[in-house]
């Protein structure tokens, strides 16, 4: 099984080169809003605010089903909504929401949102586009007989409408309005109904039509304050009465202006034909770059040295001198560090930065013609983007003539990205490359073949594999993607065309970290025999789906034809039912040793892996508690169909006052057979969590060198009141702690967090998560971050310590708040949240302004009897002091600003809005008091301010 190392480093290879800056986040798990999206069921809400996605900036996205996505910045993005009852609720920076044809009459609402710049209205009915408490910039109309409505809340409001196609504005509530409405002349009516404002409303036809051709229905209790001509001569009122009419204030005049005309045609330009502009990854066909365009990037061993951490036989080594040289007929790569036998040296990696546009659920072939200028060993790979990992690459030997090497995509899946397949080649001396071709190829099974005496005829149902004498040979294939996280039961057919024993299939998630499932001693024939195997699946990336790994190897040569791959997700419990059972089951986490020495860590706590009769394993053993499937204690047992042995051996008992270190190696037979060394060592008799309240004082604060006591295989609580002042320390945000936890006796030397230098989050409520300690591959563990704590709020944190097999695992748990976001607003804003509940029922407060970097020359005057019943307050002309005087203090009065925001904050809070005059704002700190006069100290509660940039 060592191919398993090289398929794992091409795994890496090709997700550095292509990914930069991923992390592993194993227990906390992130995925894609994209993959959440793509992968949510009809009805699910999406809280962006609980759910650990990643977000990029300016993305897109398309919504074909019932959703609700909630709470968060959705950092400029663009929705595609091609579903029926689809709401966005409390979102920030919405570039745009196009609301398709496929939408229908369907409905899509839009509430409590700030910063949304575009909303294009393709498709719904007569009582579909809801608007509430949101203020759009720009809303373009192109559906007929569409209803826009804001809701009766009287703080939505639409800047700028575009009408384009027959359809009526609504609104339940006075105080909303459609601020400007410019109608395209070829609209015939508009209904302004409810009690829709609208402060201005011109059209596009000639104002001087006598007959207009367009027709506005107006409702009684709509306003309208400024219209042209056309529209003045066009409005007719459902209730035509002269009471009314005399009731009705006179319209003012307004005029089309020449800016807003050219807006509108740009606009009409857009929804021409909606819903049929191209999406990325649906061209008709692949696009082959021209060789000479064709660029690379060169990733070197150091670039991925982190991800390497477990496995210490990949140590970073010397960097080869890598160069690549592009004429007008071949590429031509020189390596002068390249190993000298045939073996791959893993020292750099060339990845094509030209990605290639596919359409998705098909498969393409990737060709090359290679030469070397010595025989060398290299390899071609593509890569699945949607599993984010490799979907096949093929090992071969690169002789000194030209010849046609290929690989395909392989694709495992009906839904792939656009941007692959991305090219990786392995390490030669000296390559050289031409006729780059990718072309269209009918669906397959992915595989990869390692060695010269192997070939196989893959379809896209079933795989034939012949093996020739060569024992260097072997294959991996990947007939199936599965959801991460769970335990899946993957059976598939095999017949032979001879008789042959001692075939070797094993089966895992394709990454090395996961268990292994198989065994070296199967026996297949001309008849069909069904192999059962039993394959956990874990999260190795930000991917929700995994790619199943099946790898076979041959003694004897022979064909191997494998078909009907299937999988069904199962538990353990169901497993240990099964009336078919292969072999015998080992539950714990163990760490499986090679020959040469490397180290394979098999997770599975609470998953079985498969042992067949015969084999034999070495290595570490972590206990499970075969009772409690979540937590670390002193036995294992091993299942087989018939029977179970359960081993509790005295050497490996712990007693709360020892901690030991197991080492076991045992061979299955018929029967459990075990030895067991142990060395023992003092535990630890409690534990601290550590957390910086303040850089200045890192003493006060309740998350400071708390000690409690965690007995080995005991649970601790340790219970805290978040303070939204004082937790600030490390750089926090507001509602957000960072910690780490460390045993008493030995201090740093063994503390608890995150994986090297990388924070761990632990969601509010969100269960127990695993803690890293400090080791060989770990030398830093990240801090334990922790974000949405309400302030004054009261939390537990509850930790599981296990010093016998160094295994900790903690939860939080509380209120959660979700801290207010506001839109960016003009440069020089600035705002900040009093908690009330900090002003001890005092019924006015005080404050000033400070500066940090100007000292206390640049204070404020004291601003005095603050109501405590107003919500807001608005500050503004700071002005620069004097520094020549050390009594001219800046100057601070109510805005008269025609600019000032206005969102209303949290019940419960004050919301002090400040506009600076500084040229450098620098720090500014807003300070607070009931009584007295405030102390310059460090305990004085200031607190920094937050800025928002346009």
């Amino acid at each position: 099984m060592k191919k398993l190392l090289f398929a794992f480093c091409a795994a890496i290879a090709l997700f550095t080169g292509c990914q930069n800056d991923s992390s592993d986040d194993s227990a906390s798990v992130q995925i894609s809003l994209k993959e959440r999206i793509n992968t949510a069921r009809d009805g699910d809400v999406i809280d962006l605010g609980k759910a650990n996605l990643k977000i990029d900036e300016n993305d897109s996205y398309t919504i074909s089903k019932p959703l609700t996505i909630k709470n968060g910045n959705v950092k400029n993005a663009t929705f595609t909504v091609e579903s029926d009852k689809v709401v966005f609720d409390s979102l920030m920076s919405i570039n745009g929401v196009i609301v398709h044809e496929k939408v229908g009459n369907g409905d899509f609402t839009l509430q409590n949102c700030y910063k949304v710049s575009e909303v294009y209205v393709n498709g719904g009915g007569s009582n579909s586009i809801h608007i509430a408490k949101t203020i759009v910039e720009k809303l373009i109309v192109n559906k007929k007989g569409v209803r826009v409505a804001l809701s009766n809340d009287g703080s939505s409001k639409v800047a700028k409408t575009m009408i384009f196609e027959d359809c009526k504005l609504d609104s339940e509530n006075e105080n909303n309005s459609f601020e400007k409405v410019i109608v395209e002349k070829a609209v015939k009516n508009l209904n302004l109904a409810g009690k829709t404002k609208v402060e201005r409303i011109v059209s596009t036809e000639s104002s001087g039509s006598e007959s207009p051709t367009i027709k506005i229905i107006v409702s009684v209790e709509v306003k309208v304050v400024a219209a042209d001509s056309t529209v003045k001569k066009s409005i007719e009122k459902t209730d035509g009465n002269e009471e009314f009419n005399k009731k009705e204030p006179a319209i003012e005049d307004a005029e089309i202006s020449t800016e807003e005309k050219a807006d509108l045609e740009q606009e009409q330009e857009k929804v021409e034909k909606p819903g049929e502009t191209e999406k990325p990854g649906e061209t008709d066909n692949p696009e082959t770059p021209a060789l000479e365009n064709l660029d690379f990037i060169i990733v070197s061993k150091d670039k991925i040295s982190e991800k390497l951490d477990a496995f210490p036989d990949f140590a970073v080594g010397a960097i080869s001198e890598i160069k690549v040289e592009k004429t007008s007929s071949e590429v031509i790569v020189t390596n002068s560090a390249a190993s000298e036998d045939y073996s791959i040296s893993w020292d750099y990696w060339l990845v094509s930065k030209t990605p290639v546009k596919a359409e998705k659920g098909k498969n393409y072939k990737i060709s090359f013609d290679l030469k070397a200028d010595k025989s060398s060993g290299i390899y071609l790979a593509t890569l699945d983007a949607a599993t984010s990992e490799d979907s096949k690459y093929v090992e071969y030997n690169v002789g000194t003539e030209y010849k046609t090497y290929s690989v395909e995509t392989g694709t495992v899946l009906t839904d792939w990205s656009a941007e692959v397949p991305l090219l990786t080649i392995g390490s030669v001396s000296k390559l050289f490359i031409k006729n780059y071709k990718i072309e269209e190829t009918d669906p397959k099974i992915g595989y990869a073949i390692f060695g010269d005496s192997i070939s196989c005829e893959a379809l896209a149902d079933d795989i034939s594999v012949t093996f020739g004498e060569d024992r260097k040979s072997n294959i991996n294939i990947y007939p199936l993607a599965l959801k991460v996280g769970r335990l899946h039961k993957v059976t598939f057919d095999v017949t032979c065309d001879k008789n042959v024993s001692d075939v070797a299939i094993f089966a895992r998630a394709n990454s090395n970290e996961c268990a292994t499932a198989g065994s070296e001693h199967f026996d297949f024939n001309t008849e069909k025999k069904t192999v059962t195997l039993y394959v956990p699946v874990y999260q190795k990336n930000n991917e929700t789906l995994r790619t199943l790994l099946v790898w076979v190897d041959s003694e004897t040569p022979c064909k191997l034809t494998f078909s009907n791959f299937k999988s069904v997700e199962t538990d353990l419990n169901s497993v240990l039912k099964e009336d078919e059972t292969l072999g015998l089951y080992f539950a714990g986490d163990i760490y499986l040793s090679e020959a040469e020495g490397k180290l394979w860590r098999v997770l599975s706590a609470d998953r079985p892996i498969q042992l067949s009769p015969g084999s034999k394993v070495e290595g570490q053993v972590l206990l499970c508690n075969y009772k409690a499937w979540d937590s670390v204690v002193t036995s294992f047992r091993v299942i087989s169909k018939d029977s179970e042995a359960t081993r509790e051996n005295e050497n490996i008992v712990f007693s709360n006052n020892s901690s030991k270190t197991v080492s076991l190696s045992f061979s299955i037979n018929d029967k459990l057979e075990a030895t067991v060394a142990c060395a023992e060592t003092e535990l630890p008799d409690c534990l601290w969590i550590e957390g910086f309240v303040s850089e200045t004082n890192a003493t006060e604060g309740g998350l400071t060198r708390e000690k409690f006591k965690v007995i080995d295989a005991n649970t601790q609580e340790f219970k805290f009141t978040y303070n939204a002042e004082k937790h600030t320390g490390w750089g926090s945000k507001r509602g957000t702690i960072f910690f780490k936890v460390f045993t008493d006796k030995t201090g740093w030397l063994l503390d608890f967090g995150g994986t090297y230098m990388q924070e761990l989050s632990v969601a509010l409520n969100g269960g127990f998560v695993p803690l890293y300690a400090r080791g060989d591959g770990n030398l830093s563990p990240g801090n334990i971050v922790v974000k949405n704590l309400a302030d004054a709020g009261d939390y537990v944190i509850t930790v599981v310590y296990n010093a016998s097999v160094g295994f900790m695992k903690l939860k939080i748990e509380g209120d959660v708040y979700e801290w207010p976001e506001l839109p960016p607003l003009k440069t020089g804003w600035y705002y900040y949240d009093i908690n009330k509940s900090y002003l001890g029922g005092a019924e006015t407060f005080n404050m000033l302004f400070n500066k940090q970097n100007y000292g206390l020359k640049s204070q404020s005057a004291d601003i005095v009897g603050l109501s405590v019943s107003t919500n807001i307050y608005w500050y503004d002309c700071w002005q620069e002091p004097d520094v020549s005087s050390s009594v001219e203090h800046g100057v601070s009065k109510p805005s008269n600003r025609e600019d000032n925001p206005e969102v209303t904050p949290a019940d419960g809070y004050i919301r002090i809005y400040f506009y600076s005059a500084f040229s450098d704002p620098g720090n500014l700190n807003l300070h607070y008091w009931t009584d007295g006069k405030p102390v310059f100290a460090t305990e004085w509660p200031g607190v920094e301010m937050i800025e928002f940039q346009p």
